[in-house]
Order: structure tokens, then sequence, then C-alpha cells
């Protein structure tokens, strides 16, 4: 999974997140056994945050979307 498969709305969340200190790549990584040929961040915005995950140890993910639905 790679940049191009990203919607335009998709790479806006992709560049937050890249530009912010809330993803922790070793810790995705490691915590949701993601595979080194997936880019952890495409992940999470395809997957993660559907399913729950944390983008590092710090920040609540379902507790961040009942905060911030849109």
């Amino acid at each position: 999974m790679n940049l191009k498969q990203l919607t335009k709305k998709e790479k806006e969340y992709y560049k937050i997140i890249f530009e912010s200190s809330y993803f922790d790549y070793k810790y995705y990584c490691s915590k949701y056994n993601i595979k080194k040929s997936t880019h952890p961040i495409t992940h999470f915005i395809k997957f993660g945050v559907y399913k729950g995950y944390n983008p590092a140890p710090f920040f609540d993910t379902k507790f961040y979307l009942e905060q911030y639905p849109d």
C-alpha cells in the first residue's frame, strides 16, 4: 500500500499525520504486526483508524473519534 492508493481526502490526512508528532512508526508496526512493505501511516488511514488502532501509546483513537467525529 502506498500514497498513490489514497484518495485526495486521505492524502490530506496523511500530510497532517506525517507533519504531527502523534504517529510512532515503531510502536504502530510492532503493536499491530504491520509488514515492512506496508507504509504505517497509509495503513492507519485505510484500516487502522476504523479498527481503533492507536498511532502511538499516548494517543487513543477511539476517544479522539468520540470527541471529534468529523
